[in-house]
């Protein structure tokens, strides 16, 4: 909870200081770390390790702010519903296709998962990339240009 408020409380504070581009771009690669950090965690590890880092996820005119906001939540949903679907196909089929003994199970998993998080980080790296390409010209957040 502190941690949230901090977070909001920063944000409110630099958003109109920062382009929009910076914070989409800093936004997806502190969302590529937890992907990489779990494809790499080694089983043995303690929780504190690996795992828990990777915890740790107004540019439109004003009278489609709200139609704005509707638009990109259904589009989030979409993206979760859809990523979700394929990690888990992908992680399913790779553990299925392992060639762990049956008495070691928990390897067949850990092939599947890892596999599944080099994808999601494949997806963060593809969304970087979208962003270097179409937030290009946006300027700073709150910034009104007529």
């Amino acid at each position: 909870m502190l941690v949230g408020l901090f977070t909001n409380a920063l944000t409110g504070l630099l958003i109109n200081r920062i382009p929009a581009l910076g914070a989409v771009l800093r936004s997806a690669v502190l969302c590529a770390i937890p992907p990489v950090l779990m494809a790499t965690i080694d089983p043995a590890w303690a929780y504190w390790y690996s795992a828990f880092f990777a915890q740790v996820s107004d540019v439109f005119p004003v009278k489609t702010q709200a139609l704005a906001g509707a638009v990109f939540n259904t589009m989030a949903q979409v993206g979760s519903a859809i990523g979700l679907t394929a990690t888990s196909i992908l992680s399913s089929s790779i553990t299925k296709k392992s060639h762990s003994s049956d008495q070691n199970q928990s390897v067949a998993l850990m092939e599947g998962y890892r596999v599944a998080f080099w994808m999601m980080f494949g997806f963060m790296a593809f969304s970087c990339l979208l962003a270097l390409g179409g937030l290009r010209k946006l300027g700073r957040i709150g910034e009104k240009r007529d």
